[in-house]
């Protein structure tokens, strides 16, 4: 999962979070395997960090999406 972050991953906020500067966030990207992966995330702005808390293949309509970038 973690490398959809550092494949020119495509990013959307989603919304605020219950705690300052930690917002929600979705991540479309391909894994090393070459799957295509939505990752929904929290950004930890204070560390720099991402907490994932989950992760499942594109939907069809996402994925045609990420391929317009």
């Amino acid at each position: 999962m973690e490398e959809v972050f550092k494949k020119g991953a495509k990013f959307r906020f989603v919304e605020k979070g219950k705690r300052r500067k930690e917002d929600m966030y979705v991540a479309f990207g391909q894994a090393e395997s070459g799957r295509y992966l939505t990752v929904l995330f929290i950004y930890k702005n204070k560390t720099k960090e991402a907490l994932i808390l989950s992760a499942r293949d594109m939907a069809k309509k996402e994925r045609k999406q990420y391929g317009k970038k």
